[in-house]
Protein backbone atom coordinates (compact mmCIF):
# COMPACT_ATOMS: atom_id res chain seq x y z
CA UNK A 1 0.00 0.00 0.00
CA UNK A 2 0.90 3.75 -0.59
CA UNK A 3 0.51 5.03 2.96
CA UNK A 4 0.44 9.00 4.00
CA UNK A 5 2.11 9.32 7.21
CA UNK A 6 0.37 13.04 8.56
CA UNK A 7 3.06 14.08 10.75
CA UNK A 8 3.03 17.39 13.44
CA UNK A 9 5.47 19.47 12.28
CA UNK A 10 7.99 21.08 14.57
CA UNK A 11 9.05 23.51 12.29
CA UNK A 12 7.99 27.60 14.03
CA UNK A 13 7.15 25.49 16.50
CA UNK A 14 8.21 26.57 21.02
CA UNK A 15 6.99 22.62 21.85
CA UNK A 16 9.83 21.13 24.63
CA UNK A 17 9.74 17.97 22.70
CA UNK A 18 11.34 19.51 19.22
CA UNK A 19 15.02 18.86 20.04
CA UNK A 20 14.07 15.31 22.25
CA UNK A 21 11.52 14.11 19.37
CA UNK A 22 12.51 12.71 16.01
CA UNK A 23 9.92 11.56 14.20
CA UNK A 24 8.07 8.90 13.66
CA UNK A 25 9.08 6.77 10.52
CA UNK A 26 7.23 3.33 10.12
CA UNK A 27 9.32 2.83 6.96
CA UNK A 28 11.63 1.90 10.03
CA UNK A 29 10.93 -1.53 10.84
CA UNK A 30 8.26 -1.97 8.06
CA UNK A 31 9.13 -2.45 4.24
CA UNK A 32 6.28 -3.99 2.46
CA UNK A 33 4.36 -0.74 2.56
CA UNK A 34 5.06 2.43 0.85
CA UNK A 35 5.33 5.84 3.30
CA UNK A 36 5.31 9.31 2.07
CA UNK A 37 5.51 11.83 5.27
CA UNK A 38 3.64 15.24 5.11
CA UNK A 39 4.30 17.84 7.69
CA UNK A 40 1.42 19.52 9.32
CA UNK A 41 1.91 23.14 10.38
CA UNK A 42 -0.71 24.24 13.03
CA UNK A 43 -1.57 27.41 10.72
CA UNK A 44 -1.77 25.78 7.97
CA UNK A 45 -2.67 21.94 8.53
CA UNK A 46 -6.37 22.68 6.68
CA UNK A 47 -4.61 23.35 3.15
CA UNK A 48 -2.08 21.23 3.67
CA UNK A 49 -4.64 18.17 4.39
CA UNK A 50 -6.29 19.32 1.30
CA UNK A 51 -2.98 19.02 -0.81
CA UNK A 52 -2.28 15.53 0.97
CA UNK A 53 -6.07 14.15 0.24
CA UNK A 54 -5.57 14.88 -3.79
CA UNK A 55 -2.60 12.92 -4.26
CA UNK A 56 -5.33 9.62 -3.46
CA UNK A 57 -3.00 7.20 -0.77
CA UNK A 58 -4.15 4.17 -0.11
CA UNK A 59 -4.45 5.22 3.33
CA UNK A 60 -3.72 7.64 5.71
CA UNK A 61 -1.51 7.54 9.28
CA UNK A 62 -2.29 10.04 11.53
CA UNK A 63 0.51 10.84 13.82
CA UNK A 64 -0.97 14.60 14.45
CA UNK A 65 -1.00 14.88 18.46
CA UNK A 66 -0.87 18.47 19.36
CA UNK A 67 -3.66 19.28 21.71
CA UNK A 68 -5.62 22.69 21.33
CA UNK A 69 -3.07 24.55 23.87
CA UNK A 70 -0.08 23.13 22.19
CA UNK A 71 1.27 25.24 19.16
CA UNK A 72 1.57 21.65 16.89
CA UNK A 73 -1.26 20.19 14.67
CA UNK A 74 -3.55 17.77 16.80
CA UNK A 75 -7.15 17.72 17.80
CA UNK A 76 -8.57 20.08 14.97
CA UNK A 77 -6.12 19.19 12.19
CA UNK A 78 -7.05 15.83 12.92
CA UNK A 79 -11.36 17.14 13.20
CA UNK A 80 -10.75 17.96 9.30
CA UNK A 81 -8.88 15.10 8.26
CA UNK A 82 -11.72 13.01 9.15
CA UNK A 83 -14.66 15.49 7.55
CA UNK A 84 -12.18 14.83 4.36
CA UNK A 85 -13.65 11.22 4.06
CA UNK A 86 -10.18 9.30 3.53
CA UNK A 87 -9.23 6.25 5.33
CA UNK A 88 -6.67 6.92 8.33
CA UNK A 89 -5.78 4.41 11.15
CA UNK A 90 -4.15 6.25 14.33
CA UNK A 91 -5.90 8.81 16.69
CA UNK A 92 -9.38 10.01 16.13
CA UNK A 93 -10.25 13.39 16.99
CA UNK A 94 -12.67 12.14 19.84
CA UNK A 95 -9.95 10.46 21.48
CA UNK A 96 -6.99 12.71 21.22
CA UNK A 97 -9.37 15.37 22.66
CA UNK A 98 -9.87 13.86 26.04
CA UNK A 99 -8.16 15.09 29.52
CA UNK A 100 -7.15 12.96 32.22
CA UNK A 101 -10.31 14.53 34.07
CA UNK A 102 -12.43 12.84 31.28
CA UNK A 103 -10.64 9.61 31.73
CA UNK A 104 -10.92 9.94 35.22
CA UNK A 105 -14.66 10.55 35.09
CA UNK A 106 -15.12 7.52 32.54
CA UNK A 107 -13.28 5.17 34.49
CA UNK A 108 -15.29 5.59 37.64
CA UNK A 109 -18.75 5.06 35.32
CA UNK A 110 -17.10 1.93 33.76
CA UNK A 111 -15.91 0.66 37.23
CA UNK A 112 -12.20 0.66 36.38
CA UNK A 113 -10.03 1.40 39.55
CA UNK A 114 -8.23 4.67 39.24
CA UNK A 115 -6.50 6.61 42.44
CA UNK A 116 -8.95 8.68 44.19
CA UNK A 117 -9.22 12.63 44.82
CA UNK A 118 -8.44 12.86 48.76
CA UNK A 119 -6.14 9.86 50.01
CA UNK A 120 -2.39 11.88 50.65
CA UNK A 121 0.12 11.38 49.51
CA UNK A 122 -1.14 13.07 46.14
CA UNK A 123 0.55 13.59 43.34
CA UNK A 124 -0.88 16.57 40.81
CA UNK A 125 -0.51 17.43 37.23
CA UNK A 126 -2.21 18.72 34.20
CA UNK A 127 -4.86 17.23 32.91
CA UNK A 128 -3.63 18.02 29.56
CA UNK A 129 -0.46 17.56 28.02
CA UNK A 130 1.68 14.89 27.47
CA UNK A 131 5.52 12.82 28.55
CA UNK A 132 5.39 14.27 31.98
CA UNK A 133 5.33 17.66 31.20
CA UNK A 134 6.12 20.08 34.33
CA UNK A 135 6.37 16.65 36.45
CA UNK A 136 8.69 17.12 39.27
CA UNK A 137 9.75 15.01 42.70
CA UNK A 138 7.95 17.91 44.14
CA UNK A 139 4.41 16.93 42.59
CA UNK A 140 4.27 14.43 44.85
CA UNK A 141 2.54 16.56 47.96
CA UNK A 142 2.21 15.29 51.70
CA UNK A 143 -0.14 18.16 52.90
CA UNK A 144 -2.98 20.59 51.36
CA UNK A 145 -0.89 23.32 51.48
CA UNK A 146 1.72 22.33 49.17
CA UNK A 147 -0.80 20.44 46.98
CA UNK A 148 -2.24 24.27 46.77
CA UNK A 149 1.38 25.79 46.16
CA UNK A 150 1.87 22.79 43.09
CA UNK A 151 -1.19 23.84 41.49
CA UNK A 152 -0.57 27.46 41.45
CA UNK A 153 3.41 26.49 39.48
CA UNK A 154 1.14 24.24 37.19
CA UNK A 155 -1.20 26.89 36.43
CA UNK A 156 1.34 29.32 35.61
CA UNK A 157 3.20 27.10 33.92
CA UNK A 158 -0.03 26.01 31.49
CA UNK A 159 -1.37 29.51 31.65
CA UNK A 160 -4.53 28.40 33.65
CA UNK A 161 -4.67 24.99 32.20
CA UNK A 162 -6.60 22.58 34.15
CA UNK A 163 -5.12 20.43 36.97
CA UNK A 164 -5.50 16.92 38.24
CA UNK A 165 -4.90 16.31 41.99
CA UNK A 166 -5.27 12.75 42.91
CA UNK A 167 -4.01 10.23 45.09
CA UNK A 168 -0.27 8.91 44.55
CA UNK A 169 -0.12 5.34 44.27
CA UNK A 170 3.21 3.88 45.90
CA UNK A 171 4.28 0.83 44.38
CA UNK A 172 5.55 -0.63 40.81
CA UNK A 173 5.14 1.93 37.56
CA UNK A 174 3.32 -0.27 34.72
CA UNK A 175 2.12 0.36 31.17
CA UNK A 176 0.84 -2.06 28.85
CA UNK A 177 0.12 -1.21 24.99
CA UNK A 178 -3.76 -1.63 23.56
CA UNK A 179 -4.58 -1.84 20.17
CA UNK A 180 -7.67 -2.56 18.06
CA UNK A 181 -7.80 -5.91 15.99
CA UNK A 182 -11.58 -5.75 14.10
CA UNK A 183 -14.11 -5.17 16.71
CA UNK A 184 -11.52 -6.44 20.04
CA UNK A 185 -8.87 -4.56 21.57
CA UNK A 186 -5.90 -6.49 22.92
CA UNK A 187 -3.50 -5.46 25.54
CA UNK A 188 0.00 -6.77 24.64
CA UNK A 189 2.54 -7.74 27.57
CA UNK A 190 3.03 -5.25 30.33
CA UNK A 191 6.21 -3.32 31.47
CA UNK A 192 7.45 -2.38 34.39
CA UNK A 193 10.11 0.45 35.32
CA UNK A 194 12.62 -0.75 37.01
CA UNK A 195 14.30 1.76 39.93
CA UNK A 196 17.62 1.61 41.41
CA UNK A 197 17.08 0.01 44.54
CA UNK A 198 18.31 2.68 46.76
CA UNK A 199 15.62 5.04 45.28
CA UNK A 200 13.46 6.67 47.92
CA UNK A 201 10.07 4.60 47.15
CA UNK A 202 8.26 8.00 46.95
CA UNK A 203 10.57 9.13 43.81
CA UNK A 204 9.82 6.29 41.78
CA UNK A 205 7.75 7.63 38.91
CA UNK A 206 8.49 8.80 35.89
CA UNK A 207 8.43 12.67 36.14
CA UNK A 208 10.51 14.46 33.71
CA UNK A 209 13.52 14.44 34.72
CA UNK A 210 13.56 10.36 35.09
CA UNK A 211 12.04 10.26 31.89
CA UNK A 212 14.31 12.54 29.83
CA UNK A 213 17.19 11.69 31.58
CA UNK A 214 17.32 8.89 33.79
CA UNK A 215 15.71 6.28 31.27
CA UNK A 216 17.75 7.64 28.52
CA UNK A 217 20.58 6.46 30.64
CA UNK A 218 19.86 3.16 31.67
CA UNK A 219 19.51 3.98 35.42
CA UNK A 220 15.95 3.30 34.92
CA UNK A 221 15.15 0.07 32.65
CA UNK A 222 11.59 -0.85 31.36
CA UNK A 223 11.05 -4.90 31.70
CA UNK A 224 8.66 -7.28 31.11
CA UNK A 225 5.88 -8.00 33.73
CA UNK A 226 7.28 -11.32 34.44
CA UNK A 227 4.44 -12.17 37.16
CA UNK A 228 1.62 -13.57 35.10
CA UNK A 229 -0.99 -13.21 37.70
CA UNK A 230 0.14 -9.39 37.57
CA UNK A 231 0.74 -9.25 33.86
CA UNK A 232 -2.74 -10.61 33.52
CA UNK A 233 -4.77 -8.35 35.95
CA UNK A 234 -2.75 -5.32 33.86
CA UNK A 235 -3.92 -6.32 31.17
CA UNK A 236 -7.55 -6.69 31.66
CA UNK A 237 -6.74 -3.20 33.36
CA UNK A 238 -5.46 -1.50 30.21
CA UNK A 239 -8.37 -3.22 27.78
CA UNK A 240 -11.08 -1.70 30.35
CA UNK A 241 -9.51 1.88 30.40
CA UNK A 242 -9.61 1.99 26.26
CA UNK A 243 -12.60 0.83 26.30
CA UNK A 244 -14.24 3.56 29.11
CA UNK A 245 -13.02 6.16 26.75
CA UNK A 246 -14.98 5.05 24.02
CA UNK A 247 -11.68 5.32 21.40
CA UNK A 248 -12.46 2.43 19.55
CA UNK A 249 -13.18 2.34 16.01
CA UNK A 250 -10.06 4.30 14.47
CA UNK A 251 -8.02 1.75 14.05
CA UNK A 252 -6.06 3.10 17.08
CA UNK A 253 -3.66 2.02 19.24
CA UNK A 254 -2.42 3.75 22.87
CA UNK A 255 -0.70 3.00 26.25
CA UNK A 256 -2.11 2.19 29.46
CA UNK A 257 0.21 3.98 32.44
CA UNK A 258 -0.57 2.02 35.79
CA UNK A 259 0.30 1.48 38.94
CA UNK A 260 0.29 -1.56 41.32
CA UNK A 261 0.26 -0.85 45.20
CA UNK A 262 2.25 -3.52 48.25
CA UNK A 263 -1.63 -5.48 47.88
CA UNK A 264 -1.59 -6.38 43.79
CA UNK A 265 -4.35 -3.48 43.04
CA UNK A 266 -3.93 -2.21 40.00
CA UNK A 267 -4.56 1.35 39.50
CA UNK A 268 -4.88 3.54 35.79
CA UNK A 269 -3.26 6.65 35.80
CA UNK A 270 -4.29 7.63 32.09
CA UNK A 271 -5.01 6.10 28.33
CA UNK A 272 -1.85 7.92 26.29
CA UNK A 273 -2.96 8.22 22.97
CA UNK A 274 -0.05 8.47 21.41
CA UNK A 275 2.39 6.46 22.07
CA UNK A 276 5.47 6.18 20.07
CA UNK A 277 6.12 3.73 17.67
CA UNK A 278 8.38 2.89 14.98
CA UNK A 279 11.44 4.40 16.29
CA UNK A 280 15.22 2.96 15.99
CA UNK A 281 15.53 0.04 18.96
CA UNK A 282 18.73 2.46 20.37
CA UNK A 283 15.64 5.49 21.68
CA UNK A 284 15.16 3.27 24.95
CA UNK A 285 11.61 4.73 26.40
CA UNK A 286 9.86 3.87 22.96
CA UNK A 287 7.26 0.87 22.39
CA UNK A 288 9.18 -0.49 20.09
CA UNK A 289 10.85 -3.03 21.71
CA UNK A 290 7.83 -4.44 22.83
CA UNK A 291 6.34 -5.15 19.67
CA UNK A 292 9.82 -6.51 18.39
CA UNK A 293 9.93 -8.97 21.48
CA UNK A 294 6.54 -10.16 21.67
CA UNK A 295 4.02 -9.08 18.96
CA UNK A 296 3.14 -12.44 16.57
CA UNK A 297 5.58 -11.02 12.92
CA UNK A 298 6.73 -8.19 14.49
CA UNK A 299 6.33 -4.55 13.28
CA UNK A 300 5.53 -5.68 9.84
CA UNK A 301 2.41 -7.45 10.87
CA UNK A 302 1.63 -4.50 13.59
CA UNK A 303 0.91 -2.24 10.52
CA UNK A 304 -0.88 -5.14 8.48
CA UNK A 305 -3.43 -5.61 11.75
CA UNK A 306 -3.54 -1.65 12.00
CA UNK A 307 -4.95 -1.66 8.04
CA UNK A 308 -6.98 -4.67 7.93
CA UNK A 309 -8.97 -3.44 11.34
CA UNK A 310 -9.70 -0.80 9.28
CA UNK A 311 -10.44 -2.05 6.29
CA UNK A 312 -12.83 -4.49 8.05
CA UNK A 313 -14.76 -1.29 9.53
CA UNK A 314 -14.61 0.22 6.42
CA UNK A 315 -15.75 -3.23 5.12
CA UNK A 316 -13.26 -3.05 2.41
CA UNK A 317 -13.20 -6.37 1.91
CA UNK A 318 -16.51 -6.94 -0.10
CA UNK A 319 -14.88 -7.02 -3.32
CA UNK A 320 -12.77 -9.90 -3.21
CA UNK A 321 -15.00 -11.94 -0.93
CA UNK A 322 -17.78 -11.71 -3.29
CA UNK A 323 -15.99 -13.31 -6.38
CA UNK A 324 -14.79 -16.16 -3.98
CA UNK A 325 -17.81 -16.46 -2.42
CA UNK A 326 -19.99 -16.93 -5.95
CA UNK A 327 -17.09 -19.39 -6.79
CA UNK A 328 -17.89 -21.71 -3.64
CA UNK A 329 -21.51 -21.50 -4.13
CA UNK A 330 -21.34 -22.83 -7.34
CA UNK A 331 -18.92 -25.39 -6.32
CA UNK A 332 -20.57 -26.33 -3.29
CA UNK A 333 -22.75 -29.59 -4.85
CA UNK A 334 -20.04 -30.92 -6.02
CA UNK A 335 -17.32 -29.97 -3.55
CA UNK A 336 -16.96 -33.50 -1.46
CA UNK A 337 -16.45 -35.28 -4.62
CA UNK A 338 -13.50 -32.65 -6.11
CA UNK A 339 -11.98 -32.85 -2.10
CA UNK A 340 -12.20 -36.85 -2.69
CA UNK A 341 -9.75 -37.11 -5.66
CA UNK A 342 -6.96 -34.47 -3.98
CA UNK A 343 -4.79 -35.98 -0.98
CA UNK A 344 -6.30 -32.86 0.87
CA UNK A 345 -8.29 -35.85 2.84
CA UNK A 346 -5.05 -37.77 3.74
CA UNK A 347 -3.52 -34.86 5.35
CA UNK A 348 -6.80 -34.23 7.60
CA UNK A 349 -6.60 -37.85 8.72
CA UNK A 350 -2.59 -37.44 9.81
CA UNK A 351 -3.51 -34.19 11.23
CA UNK A 352 -6.45 -36.10 13.47
CA UNK A 353 -4.35 -39.12 13.95
CA UNK A 354 -1.01 -37.08 15.24
CA UNK A 355 -2.57 -34.32 16.67
CA UNK A 356 -4.39 -33.57 20.28
CA UNK A 357 -7.32 -31.66 19.38
CA UNK A 358 -9.18 -31.99 22.06
CA UNK A 359 -11.09 -28.87 23.18
CA UNK A 360 -12.80 -25.95 20.95
CA UNK A 361 -11.67 -25.77 17.55
CA UNK A 362 -12.17 -22.80 15.50
CA UNK A 363 -12.03 -24.62 11.91
CA UNK A 364 -11.56 -21.42 9.17
CA UNK A 365 -12.48 -21.85 5.63
CA UNK A 366 -14.27 -24.95 6.79
CA UNK A 367 -15.93 -25.83 3.64
CA UNK A 368 -18.38 -28.50 3.73
CA UNK A 369 -16.75 -29.76 7.05
CA UNK A 370 -14.47 -32.28 5.93
CA UNK A 371 -11.74 -31.76 8.69
CA UNK A 372 -14.47 -31.66 11.72
CA UNK A 373 -16.04 -35.38 10.51
CA UNK A 374 -12.59 -36.62 10.09
CA UNK A 375 -11.26 -35.76 13.11
CA UNK A 376 -14.76 -37.28 15.04
CA UNK A 377 -14.09 -40.82 12.85
CA UNK A 378 -10.24 -41.18 13.44
CA UNK A 379 -10.53 -40.18 17.45
CA UNK A 380 -14.59 -40.85 18.45
CA UNK A 381 -13.37 -41.04 21.92
CA UNK A 382 -11.86 -37.06 21.50
CA UNK A 383 -13.94 -34.27 22.55
CA UNK A 384 -13.64 -31.83 20.35
CA UNK A 385 -16.21 -28.70 20.19
CA UNK A 386 -15.77 -27.15 16.66
CA UNK A 387 -17.12 -23.91 15.69
CA UNK A 388 -16.55 -23.41 11.32
CA UNK A 389 -16.89 -20.29 9.51
CA UNK A 390 -16.64 -20.70 5.81
CA UNK A 391 -17.89 -17.75 3.02
CA UNK A 392 -20.58 -19.86 1.54
CA UNK A 393 -24.23 -20.41 3.00
CA UNK A 394 -24.50 -23.69 0.41
CA UNK A 395 -21.29 -25.14 1.49
CA UNK A 396 -22.31 -25.01 5.15
CA UNK A 397 -25.60 -26.21 4.42
CA UNK A 398 -23.77 -29.50 3.93
CA UNK A 399 -24.77 -32.36 6.62
CA UNK A 400 -21.31 -33.20 7.47
CA UNK A 401 -21.25 -29.55 8.98
CA UNK A 402 -24.56 -30.30 11.11
CA UNK A 403 -23.12 -33.67 12.45
CA UNK A 404 -19.74 -32.75 13.35
CA UNK A 405 -20.33 -28.86 14.01
CA UNK A 406 -21.75 -27.54 17.41
CA UNK A 407 -21.37 -23.63 15.75
CA UNK A 408 -21.55 -22.26 11.94
CA UNK A 409 -21.27 -19.03 10.85
CA UNK A 410 -21.07 -17.34 7.29
CA UNK A 411 -18.14 -14.90 7.43
CA UNK A 412 -15.29 -14.38 5.46
CA UNK A 413 -12.48 -15.88 7.20
CA UNK A 414 -10.03 -12.71 7.82
CA UNK A 415 -13.41 -11.27 9.25
CA UNK A 416 -14.36 -13.69 11.27
CA UNK A 417 -10.72 -14.10 12.99
CA UNK A 418 -10.22 -10.50 13.91
CA UNK A 419 -13.77 -10.74 15.75
CA UNK A 420 -13.57 -14.46 17.80
CA UNK A 421 -11.05 -15.26 20.30
CA UNK A 422 -10.64 -17.88 22.74
CA UNK A 423 -10.14 -21.29 21.05
CA UNK A 424 -7.66 -24.04 22.19
CA UNK A 425 -6.97 -24.64 17.96
CA UNK A 426 -7.31 -22.91 15.16
CA UNK A 427 -7.43 -24.84 11.69
CA UNK A 428 -6.83 -23.25 8.55
CA UNK A 429 -6.91 -25.77 5.50
CA UNK A 430 -7.22 -24.67 1.72
CA UNK A 431 -8.25 -21.32 2.15
CA UNK A 432 -5.05 -18.70 3.03
CA UNK A 433 -3.79 -18.20 -0.05
CA UNK A 434 -6.91 -16.35 -1.38
CA UNK A 435 -6.19 -13.38 1.73
CA UNK A 436 -3.15 -10.75 -0.06
CA UNK A 437 0.01 -10.30 1.83
CA UNK A 438 -1.52 -7.46 4.28
CA UNK A 439 -4.58 -9.28 5.11
CA UNK A 440 -2.39 -13.14 5.13
CA UNK A 441 0.20 -11.36 7.38
CA UNK A 442 -2.33 -9.71 9.59
CA UNK A 443 -5.07 -12.70 9.65
CA UNK A 444 -1.82 -15.00 10.73
CA UNK A 445 -0.60 -12.80 13.27
CA UNK A 446 -3.99 -12.51 14.84
CA UNK A 447 -4.30 -16.41 15.19
CA UNK A 448 -2.13 -16.06 17.86
CA UNK A 449 -3.82 -14.13 19.79
CA UNK A 450 -6.94 -16.70 19.49
CA UNK A 451 -5.14 -19.60 19.94
CA UNK A 452 -4.60 -21.08 23.45
CA UNK A 453 -2.81 -24.09 22.48
CA UNK A 454 -2.39 -24.75 18.50
CA UNK A 455 -2.83 -23.31 15.25
CA UNK A 456 -2.63 -25.65 12.27
CA UNK A 457 -2.33 -24.34 8.70
CA UNK A 458 -1.99 -25.34 4.89
CA UNK A 459 -0.31 -22.84 2.65
CA UNK A 460 -0.02 -23.35 -0.74
CA UNK A 461 2.68 -23.16 -3.30
CA UNK A 462 1.05 -21.27 -5.71
CA UNK A 463 2.57 -21.48 -9.49
CA UNK A 464 1.66 -18.35 -11.21
CA UNK A 465 0.62 -20.42 -14.26
CA UNK A 466 -2.45 -21.46 -12.34
CA UNK A 467 -3.52 -17.69 -11.99
CA UNK A 468 -3.08 -17.20 -15.39
CA UNK A 469 -4.92 -19.97 -16.35
CA UNK A 470 -7.77 -18.48 -13.88
CA UNK A 471 -7.84 -14.83 -15.82
CA UNK A 472 -7.99 -17.13 -19.13
CA UNK A 473 -11.46 -18.90 -18.65
CA UNK A 474 -12.84 -16.05 -16.44
CA UNK A 475 -12.28 -17.06 -13.05
CA UNK A 476 -9.86 -13.94 -11.91
CA UNK A 477 -11.92 -13.36 -8.78
CA UNK A 478 -10.49 -16.51 -7.67
CA UNK A 479 -6.80 -15.08 -7.81
CA UNK A 480 -4.84 -16.68 -5.31
CA UNK A 481 -1.32 -15.27 -3.43
CA UNK A 482 1.40 -18.17 -3.02
CA UNK A 483 2.87 -17.28 0.60
CA UNK A 484 5.21 -20.14 1.23
CA UNK A 485 7.71 -17.21 1.88
CA UNK A 486 5.71 -15.10 4.02
CA UNK A 487 4.95 -17.69 6.10
CA UNK A 488 8.99 -18.10 7.02
CA UNK A 489 9.58 -14.32 7.20
CA UNK A 490 6.97 -14.51 9.49
CA UNK A 491 8.90 -16.46 12.01
CA UNK A 492 7.60 -17.84 14.76
CA UNK A 493 6.33 -16.02 18.14
CA UNK A 494 7.79 -16.16 21.60
CA UNK A 495 7.01 -19.06 23.69
CA UNK A 496 5.32 -21.01 20.04
CA UNK A 497 7.17 -23.54 18.13
CA UNK A 498 6.60 -25.07 15.35
CA UNK A 499 5.82 -28.87 16.05
CA UNK A 500 5.11 -29.83 12.59
CA UNK A 501 6.56 -28.43 8.99
CA UNK A 502 6.31 -30.64 6.26
CA UNK A 503 5.63 -29.83 1.81
CA UNK A 504 2.89 -32.30 0.29
CA UNK A 505 1.36 -32.42 -3.23
CA UNK A 506 -2.25 -31.26 -2.01
CA UNK A 507 -4.32 -30.87 -5.28
CA UNK A 508 -4.69 -30.45 -8.68
CA UNK A 509 -7.28 -27.84 -9.68
CA UNK A 510 -10.37 -29.09 -11.10
CA UNK A 511 -10.60 -26.03 -12.96
CA UNK A 512 -6.65 -25.70 -15.05
CA UNK A 513 -5.55 -28.87 -14.14
CA UNK A 514 -2.41 -26.82 -12.27
CA UNK A 515 -0.60 -29.19 -9.31
CA UNK A 516 -0.55 -27.12 -6.57
CA UNK A 517 2.05 -28.13 -3.42
CA UNK A 518 1.22 -27.37 0.46
CA UNK A 519 3.25 -26.90 3.43
CA UNK A 520 1.35 -27.95 6.62
CA UNK A 521 2.83 -26.28 9.50
CA UNK A 522 1.44 -26.77 13.38
CA UNK A 523 2.47 -24.45 16.12
CA UNK A 524 2.15 -25.04 19.14
CA UNK A 525 2.18 -22.89 22.38
CA UNK A 526 5.21 -24.21 24.29
CA UNK A 527 3.76 -23.93 27.97
CA UNK A 528 1.14 -25.98 26.61
CA UNK A 529 2.64 -29.36 26.27
CA UNK A 530 3.45 -31.62 23.77
CA UNK A 531 0.29 -32.17 21.49
CA UNK A 532 1.44 -33.34 18.22
CA UNK A 533 3.48 -36.63 17.52
CA UNK A 534 4.00 -36.32 13.96
CA UNK A 535 7.38 -36.86 12.54
CA UNK A 536 7.09 -37.64 9.40
CA UNK A 537 5.59 -37.14 5.67
CA UNK A 538 2.37 -39.10 4.95
CA UNK A 539 4.19 -41.28 2.25
CA UNK A 540 3.09 -41.21 -1.18
CA UNK A 541 2.09 -37.37 -0.91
Amino acid sequence: MKICVLQSSYDDSNSPFKNLDMYSDPSRWVKKHEFHHRYIHKQTAEQQIDEACREEFDMYLNYMWGQPEDDVAGVEAVKYLESKGVPFIGLPSRFLAKTKLDFRDAARKHGVRVPDDTTFPQIVKLANGCGSMHLTEDSVCYTQEAVEEQVRVLKEKSGGGEVVVQQFVVGEECSAMVLEMGDNVVSLPPTTMRFPDDMDPMKRFLHWGNKVNAVTAGVIREMFVEDEVKASLLKQAAVAAFRALDAAGGGAWARVDMRVDAEGKVYVLEVNPAPALFYPLSDVFRGDHVILESFPGGHEALMDILIVTKLAQMRGFEKQVTGVQSGYEEMAPKYDAISASTNMGLIFNTVASECNMSGSVLDLGCGTGIFGRVLHEVKPEQVSVLTGVDISPAMLASPTIRAHYSTVLVSPMQEAAMTLEDFDHVVVFGCLHFLDPTIFSAVLSRLFFVARRSITISVEDIPERYNDHLRKIGYGVMYSWNHTKAVRDFGVPQNWRVAYDQRFDAWDSPKTGDKVFATILRYERVDAGQSCGMKEAVNGL
